[in-house]
């Protein structure tokens, strides 16, 4: 009969429905955290990756430092001029690659580029593969990335405090051309001085 056709077809129909519902919703949460595991995976090596070059950059940046305060050891801050301005420069230029670099060292060593292990119960990996671990990814590489960029500021200070040294060891040739440069105007004011002598002017 009709009725009882429709009867018993209108809960299979139902089921039916939510079941397609079900389904597109699994789908739809499988989908997300397959994305999730492969963009924790991008942000997981794009972290190491930044991390060898945070540590590139602090090794080449202490290398740096050591050889300006070896080479500014030897002008004392109280020199007479021409050396005293440059050397003043210098020393505040040498302080302040020092703090940069000392505190881009602790923020480094603060970050643990390490994964995260992964909990016991089975809910808790749930939250660990759909939360926890690509948040933490994410956050380190965000992180690496923002002190990578920080280490630009200290290596131009660097090469400023290069050229400051640069001029420091050309002080003393700039003074013995000026010295010579005197010497031989005394020599000629002398030697003209003389032959207006011979020629009997006073």
């Amino acid at each position: 009969m009709p009725g009882s056709e429709s009867a018993i077809l209108d809960p299979v129909q139902n089921v039916l429905r939510w079941g397609v519902v079900g389904l597109g919703i699994v789908s739809l949460i499988v989908a997300v955290g397959a994305l999730l595991r492969i963009l924790a995976r991008r942000w997981n090596a794009r972290a190491e990756t930044l991390a060898q070059q945070m540590d590139r950059g602090l090794a080449s940046l202490h290398h740096t430092l050591g050889r300006l305060k070896s080479e500014a050891a030897a002008y004392p801050p109280d020199i007479p001029a021409p050396y005293g301005p440059i050397v003043q420069q210098l020393q505040a230029a040498i302080a302040g690659i020092e703090m940069a670099y000392q505190a881009l060292t602790d923020q480094t060593t603060s970050l643990s580029v390490q994964p995260l292990e992964l909990p016991e119960p089975a809910w808790a990996r749930i939250a660990y593969w759909f939360w926890h671990e690509p948040r933490h990814w994410w956050h380190q590489r965000t992180v690496l990335s923002n002190l990578v960029d920080q280490l630009n500021s200290p290596r131009a200070e660097a090469a400023a405090a290069k050229l400051l040294l640069r001029d420091l060891r050309k002080q003393p040739l700039d003074t013995a051309e000026r010295a010579r440069e005197l010497y031989e105007l005394v020599d000629t004011s002398q030697h003209t001085a003389g032959l207006l002598q011979t020629g009997g002017v006073h």
